[in-house]
């Protein structure tokens, strides 16, 4: 009976993973909502807002590695790790141009 329901709940993790295994558009939108944080005044607001095209089209540049449970997502030399619907950096790459803090 242990094992059962030792089974049943690391199937029902599986199943909750592979369901919020972020896309392109996740990570995108996570882009998106770190840089918005960011803007410390209404000038930088206006500038984010009239370069928000270029924000979608960072999310487009990466690139996605499905893992089914969870994905990696390479934007330059930056790696992110996504998984349950959640992004975290793993690497800053070479030229630190894009740091999450």
């Amino acid at each position: 009976m242990k094992k059962l329901t030792t089974l049943l709940v690391l199937g029902f993790i599986v199943v909750i993973a592979v369901l919020t295994n972020p896309t392109k558009e996740d990570f995108g939108d996570f882009m998106r909502n770190h840089v918005d944080k960011q803007a410390d005044s209404d000038f930088e607001e206006v500038v984010l807002a009239l370069t928000g095209n270029l924000l979608d089209y960072i999310g487009e540049q990466s690139e996605r590695r499905n893992y089914v449970i969870f994905s990696t997502f390479e934007l330059g030399d930056a790696m992110f790790v996504g998984a349950f619907g959640n992004f975290v950096q793993i690497s800053e790459g070479e030229d630190d141009s894009i740091s999450i803090e």
